[in-house]
């Protein structure tokens, strides 16, 4: 357990590197090349590996959970490598998210400033910082 709770600890200043990209290194060219081809495609095989590949926490040890109600959710969630897996996949879908509120501000011509709030409450509360992205955005266009 002290393995995962390293990598989550790992994981999460990836993903922070990726936001701070975004906050801090707005007009660098390369700036969603890093995030996107580096970070989330890092992320993204680090979570196929939690998946498929990593084997050290045995399967059977946990109840079978499905997608198919809470009730099976939260059995999936009961094994920690699953839920270490659970984190990676929003980490990296959020950055994703990031990258398309980056793209749709500047395209309207949203200010960087405007835009910080928005990334920092969808690195931490996701669709609450794409929320407020949409409703800035109304007042913008």
């Amino acid at each position: 357990m002290k393995t995962l709770s390293n990598i989550y600890k790992i994981v999460n200043i990836i993903a922070a590197l990726g936001w701070a990209i975004l906050i801090f290194f707005p007009f660098w060219d390369l700036a969603d090349t890093v995030i996107i081809k580096g970070i989330v495609v890092g992320l993204s095989l680090f979570y196929v590996y939690l998946l498929f590949i990593q084997k050290d926490i045995k399967n059977e040890d946990y109840p079978k959970g499905n997608f198919v109600s809470l009730e099976g959710v939260m059995l999936l969630f009961k094994n920690p490598r699953n839920l270490l897996a659970g984190w990676v996949h929003y980490l990296a879908f959020d950055l994703i998210l990031g990258i398309y509120i980056k793209s749709q501000a500047n395209e309207i011509g949203m200010s960087h400033l405007w835009q910080i709030p928005c990334f920092i409450l969808t690195f931490i509360l996701g669709p609450v910082g794409f929320l407020l992205f949409i409703i800035l955005q109304l007042f913008i266009q």
